[in-house]
């Protein structure tokens, strides 16, 4: 919970804890009877995933466009589309009703990869391209990206100074494809103009800042790439900060580390989800929470191969340490271990049946059971527990396999990463 009052809300499964919004948005489960609440079942082998390359990523140009020399620090931005609900999700009712309030971030527009042998588009220079030796922009058609970003703003590239490179950021390897890299660039207006579109309104660092931080039920919302440009570096939780993992932040305090693992194929990593404060301790005055803590893992499961990386986030997270695990899949809890090694006195919270599967082996110690209702405090931010059983074991969709993006309220299932805009 920030200073608002807002709650973010885990949610237990009938056999383990997963994080998720207020309800589960309904998914298709193409094997409705296989059911897993059979306590006596030890935990569950995964077929291996695939070690094969993921092939080559997609890329999104996105543009912050900011006031003239002189005038207020401003930049631009363009209230989002509502995401397309899942397959079989009706648009109006239980899954509508979850985009409560407008999301606005940085234009973009998707970057197409030009074809063997066609020739560069001129047209757009970009500063400090060419230190960026990871990213050949020539071969990317920057122009026609640029032409449809600066189409939502009702503005010409005429209208624009320098283009320069702001950020080129590689998305993590969340699978089965090769995700979406994003080239951030950055310009200031010659002038600026008389009137916007509608959907376009005016942010200033300092206010988009404390959108991100202090997030009110129905009031505007900002977007990842507005925290990864502009205030990222003053609100991140930075978990991953000195390590070889690629993990996305967003929104501020919740971080996804994609995490090498005995998942189901296609796939190749199970998110592992670290919360932490962005300031200071607890801010609430109640003192009835179920269990406290300065960080909180979320189904730290991952194969033998990356057990190094993640004893090294686990030490370096405070030693205040909650650990929940949403089920007993091994991709869920295969690095319980190596936190409990890290941090003996890390606390485990999951629902019985659950912890009934997990075996000593992966957890040697005693537990905390939830079932439903309990609120957990974790520095500034408050979550609260809710029971809802699912249907699942071999499926994609099963849902204590997922999770929802508080932002859009999409699934975030083992390999899933919030591209709003998109």
């Amino acid at each position: 919970m920030n200073s608002s009052g807002s709650i973010s809300p885990l949610v237990a499964s009938g056999l383990g804890v997963r994080a998720d919004g207020p309800t589960q948005a309904p998914f298709h489960n193409p094997n409705p009877q296989a059911r897993d609440n059979n306590p006596s079942e030890s935990a569950t082998t995964l077929p291996p995933a695939p070690t094969s390359e993921m092939g080559t990523p997609s890329y999104r140009l996105a543009a912050a466009v900011t006031a003239p020399p002189g005038a207020e620090a401003e930049f631009l931005l363009v209230r989002q589309l509502p995401p397309t609900p899942p397959l079989g999700v009706e648009e109006e009712g239980e899954y509508g009703r979850y985009v409560d309030s407008d999301l606005y971030d940085l234009p973009s527009a998707p970057l197409r990869r030009l074809a063997d042998g066609e020739p560069a588009r001129p047209g757009v220079a970009l500063a400090g391209a060419e230190a960026e030796g990871s990213l050949d922009l020539s071969r990317l058609d920057v122009p026609a990206a640029l032409h449809q970003i600066l189409s939502q703003l009702g503005l010409t590239n005429a209208m624009c100074g320098e283009w320069r490179l702001l950020k080129h950021i590689v998305e993590a390897e969340f699978g089965p494809d090769a995700g979406v890299n994003t080239v951030l660039i950055i310009t200031s207006l010659e002038s600026k103009p008389e009137a916007l579109p509608d959907s376009c309104k005016w942010m200033s660092k300092e206010g988009a800042r404390e959108l991100l931080s202090d997030v009110k039920p129905g009031g505007t919302r900002i977007g990842p790439y507005v925290h990864v440009g502009f205030v990222k570096s003053e609100l991140s939780s930075d978990c991953t900060a000195g390590s070889t993992l690629v993990s996305q932040e967003y929104p501020p305090g919740i971080t996804l580390v994609p995490m090498k693992s005995s998942t189901l194929r296609p796939f190749r990593t199970t998110n592992l989800v670290v919360i932490q404060a962005t300031s200071g301790t607890c801010a609430s005055k109640r003192s009835d929470y179920f269990a406290c803590g300065d960080a909180l893992l979320i189904d730290p499961g991952c194969c033998s191969q990356v057990h190094t990386e993640l004893a090294d986030l686990v030490n370096s997270l405070p030693k205040k340490l909650l650990v929940l695990v949403t089920h007993h899949h091994n991709d869920h809890v295969e690095g319980l271990s190596v936190v409990q090694r890290c941090n003996p006195d890390a606390v485990l919270l999951t629902h019985e049946n659950t912890m009934k599967r997990i075996g000593k082996g992966n957890w040697s110690t005693g537990y905390t059971a939830v079932t439903g209702g309990e609120s957990i405090c974790i520095g500034d931010q408050e979550l609260q527990v809710v029971f809802a059983p699912g249907s699942y074991r071999w499926s994609y969709g099963a849902s204590p396999c997922q999770y929802q993006c508080t932002n859009c309220r999409r699934s975030l299932c083992r390999a899933w990463k919030c591209n709003i805009g998109q």
